[in-house]
């Protein structure tokens, strides 16, 4: 398939330091949202910064699995702390792939990545609401009924949505990706 053609050495390194910058950026991120009484209130502070990272590389590389790779990656990581959101994050990024291979086919048009790279954020907080709900109840992870977390989950996906447009138009701009 066109969709899924291999990644080049270049595309690897640009996940690699797009990881490396979740990584950072993410751990700084993650003491802040843990002071905010809000559902899913983690992905809510990541979502601007995740949504650029993943943009970005989705533009230079413009292939499918960009985004589930990333995730995958940064699972690992988070298996050192826990094993539930590695899972949650995991998930969420091959689902958003999917789904985005599904209703844009592919990455060649700017707005396929500024719709698609939002989607793994929003699927990201049903993903945690699940898994805190089913395994891990006592979890300390702020957790609310299905109607605050589906407007938080909408909240997410327009900021996403913002960020992604923003960064299409400024990696055009200065790079004309």
């Amino acid at each position: 398939m066109e969709n899924l053609k291999k990644f080049t050495l270049r595309d690897w390194v640009l996940m690699a330091l797009a990881l490396a910058l979740m990584v950072v950026v993410g751990r700084l991120l993650y003491t802040i949202s843990m002071t905010l009484p809000i559902p899913s209130s983690r992905v809510l502070v990541t979502a601007p910064v995740f949504a650029f990272i993943y943009a970005a590389t989705a533009m230079v590389t413009r292939r499918i699995g960009t985004v589930s790779i990333i995730s995958i990656a940064y699972g690992l990581y988070m298996m050192r702390m826990t094993i539930f959101g590695a899972l949650a994050g995991v998930l969420s990024g091959i689902l958003a792939d999917i789904i985005t291979l599904v209703i844009f086919r592919n990455y060649k048009k700017n707005r396929n990545i500024v719709y698609s790279v939002p989607i793994r954020s929003c699927i990201s907080v049903w993903t945690s609401f699940f898994i805190v709900k089913f395994f891990v109840p006592q979890s300390r992870f702020i957790q609310a009924g299905y109607i605050p977390t589906a407007i938080v989950t909408v909240v997410i996906y327009f900021v996403g949505l913002l960020v992604s447009k923003y960064t299409v138009e400024i990696l055009n701009k200065r790079l004309g990706l």
